[in-house]
């Protein structure tokens, strides 16, 4: 009769013998999809080839480890390809093991590693807040030419990210809406109310460095540059919501449709990002401190792939100096290549989207016309 152990040399041999099998055979893993398949390996991490490149350049040097007598470490391109494919794909670990041919408990600590180290050398790069007035104006003024809404620095929503509970919690991170979020009920209000941003924006000292309110075209009186939102936030000087639906008049439905393509902004954003970084579809079955990291560390990524920082610089130089940059000093030029591409698709994007509510913009200015007429 068959005991456990001789169950477990079963398995034991089985994989051993599927292991010989896959290397015979040649069945491609993630090693050999970038050799064969560019274009598909590039699809599988998320990030071009020379923009992978500028990571290990930039990365590489903080996640190497050391060869041992007895084995040769993990290469830092493979530890960021790894880290990649986990937050491209949001799969488990267990399930990466069989991808890249590591170990699960390798690839646990790679991860949190390597987004580590991706937000402390890259992150105030590529995740800050734009630090003068002439950048908050530059963007400022972009917003008023696409959207045709003044004084607008940016836009508020939420993403929620699905996390599994830490033991003795309790109730403290068990969402009564949907799945998961800090402190139960909280609302996408109630985590602003609490955020350091809003603590930024209603301090008097103005530690963001934001403009002095200007007249908004056809007005005289200064208003000050703000957000905008939903519903769920209170509004203040700062930022703007919509008005309420019932009992509109004509001015107020315009307002509000001008406000819901601010607001809309966003949500394509937060698009953008869950369909580019799927791990943020899925639970992250981490502790809270490590969670943290790999948000922070996708939001990295995210910007890194287009290019926001180094358009950022631009525009901040051109603002400067006052004639055109071509190019940046600092960086590779297969970075600023890609820079120029994701800004010719970023444009044609959003001249899709004014094409598609051009229709209703007609309608917008007939409504506005009247008005000037009727007064």
């Amino acid at each position: 009769m068959a005991t456990a152990r001789d169950a477990r040399k079963r398995r034991a041999l089985a994989a051993l013998i599927l292991v010989d099998l896959f290397e015979e055979e040649g069945q491609k893993n993630a090693a050999q999809l970038e050799l064969e398949d560019e274009v598909a390996y590039t699809d599988y991490i998320r990030v071009h080839g020379q923009k992978f490149r500028f990571l290990v350049d930039s990365v590489g040097y903080a996640i190497k480890k050391k060869d041992t007598l007895t084995r040769e470490s993990i290469r830092p391109d493979e530890r960021i390809a790894v880290t990649l494919g986990c937050l491209a794909t949001g799969e488990t670990f267990k399930s990466l093991e069989y991808s890249f041919r590591i170990s699960r408990t390798c690839i646990s600590s790679i991860v949190v590693e390597t987004c580590q180290a991706i937000l402390d050398i890259l992150g105030p790069r590529y995740l800050n807040t734009p630090f003068s007035q002439d950048e908050w104006k530059c963007v400022a003024q972009r917003f008023e030419s696409r959207w045709n809404f003044p004084n607008r620095i940016g836009t508020l929503d939420g993403k929620r990210i699905l996390i599994q509970q830490p033991q003795n919690s309790g109730s403290r991170y068990y969402d009564y809406k949907d799945v998961g979020a800090k402190n139960g009920r909280a609302s996408g209000g109630g985590v602003w109310q609490r955020s350091d941003l809003k603590s930024l924006l209603s301090s008097e000292a103005n530690p963001l460095n934001l403009p002095d309110p200007r007249p908004i075209p056809g007005r005289v009186i200064p208003v000050p540059y703000v957000l905008t939102g939903d519903d769920v936030f209170a509004l203040t000087d700062y930022l703007l919501k919509p008005y309420p639906q019932s009992k509109m008049t004509v001015e107020e439905r315009i307002f509000n449709y001008r406000l819901s393509q601010m607001r809309r902004i966003s949500e394509n954003g937060f698009g953008i990002l869950t369909s580019r970084w799927r791990i943020l579809c899925t639970p992250i079955l981490l502790e809270l401190g490590k969670v943290k990291h790999i948000v922070l560390a996708a939001l990295t990524l995210h910007n890194l792939s287009r290019g926001r920082a180094i358009k950022t610089q631009i525009e901040q130089a051109k603002l400067e100096s006052g004639v055109q940059v071509e190019e940046l000093a600092e960086g590779s030029a297969g970075v600023e290549t890609q820079q120029a591409t994701a800004d010719e698709k970023i444009t044609y994007s959003s001249e899709k989207l004014i094409q598609i509510n051009y229709k209703a913009s007609l309608q917008v200015k007939k409504c506005e016309k009247e008005l000037a007429e009727r007064d």
